[in-house]
């Protein structure tokens, strides 16, 4: 993985009009360390709704362009997007995982599977756990 120069932690960020915004520099030819889950950096590709979702889910062209930006970096990274995927790491340190420890979480997951925060809204995160694992997936050529 690249290192970032001066940016943001994310590596992609989606508005409310479902445009696609590059966070971390050069993350959009490679992957790049991100910065913002705590203990997952350097393991995750992080993308976010630029907003507050705890009580408004994000809108449909976000959200459409959330499964689409997933979907993509799946193929291109060779990353199972199915239902029940999951992946392993040894965390870095954070306020959920401490360094050294060994994490199982899925490959498509939230904010707060890393670290003990609200992020990414009570609004958003069901779907993130429950719908949007399929719903990438049935966007994937390799998984149809």
């Amino acid at each position: 993985m690249q290192r970032a120069g001066r940016d943001i932690a994310y590596n992609f960020l989606i508005d409310r009009y479902g445009a696609v915004w590059e966070g971390r520099t050069y993350s959009v030819v490679a992957p790049v360390r991100g910065d913002a889950t705590g203990g997952s950096q350097g393991f995750a590709l992080l993308c976010c709704f630029i907003g507050d979702h705890t009580t408004v889910a994000p809108t449909a062209p976000a959200r459409a362009a959330m499964l689409r930006m997933l979907a993509a970096l799946a193929t291109a990274y060779g990353i199972d997007t199915r239902p029940g995927a999951h992946t392993q790491f040894v965390s870095r340190g954070s306020n959920r995982y401490p360094a050294g420890r060994l994490v199982t979480t899925a490959t498509i997951a939230g904010h707060r599977d890393m670290s003990i925060t609200t992020c990414p809204g009570d609004a958003v995160y069901p779907d993130v756990r429950t719908r949007y694992p399929a719903e990438v997936t049935a966007l994937r050529p390799a998984y149809r």
